[in-house]
């Protein structure tokens, strides 16, 4: 067979093809291209595949080879929480991933009430095993029997604005409204404590008569 020559730039051209569909950086040695070449995966079939990507199927596999086109894209949904006291999961749309998840504002409370009698002159009444944190409460006498020593408690309210009540302070049993009180919340309890009011000039701490009180508490 007579010899043939090629130039070399064409040679390394060559070359350099290989090692581009390869994915490699080494160079070739000449009597190598040909096993190179023949080492190519080329796809059995060319086109233009299409892919979305989904939570279920997060990633594609790009066979070697050359494709006429193609794309892959993400299906996106933007979903809405719905607040339950149960909780639950957002659900995404099949074929879809999910963009942004709104949360609205909660307007779900959770409520106990029931009666309680502090002991007498007790200076601090409260609940405790709640089932819930608490941001509120209210204690109100609603029994007239137990010890009538003034200056007595008659109700205390607790809010996130502040704390209110009155106290049955004087011989004429004028009303002093509450003006302070130390407030003590948990995750499960609430403690309202030195409950303080004036009537006129005069201050007084308060105490609870040792009666039933009717409260009422929610968070």
């Amino acid at each position: 067979m007579p010899k043939k020559y090629c130039k070399k730039s064409s040679v390394q051209s060559v070359a350099d093809e290989v090692k581009t569909r390869k994915g490699s950086s080494s160079n070739i040695q000449g009597n190598n291209i040909a096993s190179d070449i023949s080492n190519l995966v080329i796809p059995t079939q060319r086109g233009s595949p299409t892919t979305v990507l989904t939570a279920s199927s997060t990633s594609k596999t790009i066979q070697r080879g050359k494709y006429t086109g193609g794309s892959v894209s993400v299906a996106s949904q933007n979903a809405t929480a719905v607040l339950s006291r149960d909780g639950g999961n957002v659900t995404i749309e099949s074929g879809k991933t999910l963009a942004s998840v709104k949360v609205p504002a909660s307007n779900l409370f959770q409520s106990a009430s029931g009666t309680i009698t502090p002991s007498s002159n007790a200076t601090s009444i409260g609940l405790s095993n709640l089932s819930f944190r608490p941001i509120g409460a209210i204690f109100a006498l609603t029994s007239g029997s137990g010890s009538t020593n003034k200056p007595k408690i008659t109700y205390v309210a607790y809010t996130p604005n502040g704390v209110y009540g009155n106290i049955i302070s004087g011989a004429n049993y004028g009303g002093a409204m509450v003006t302070d009180a130390s407030v003590s919340v948990t995750d499960n309890s609430i403690t309202i404590s030195n409950i303080r009011g004036v009537d006129g000039s005069t201050s007084y701490t308060g105490n609870f008569r040792n009666a039933q009180h009717s409260y009422f508490a929610w968070g």
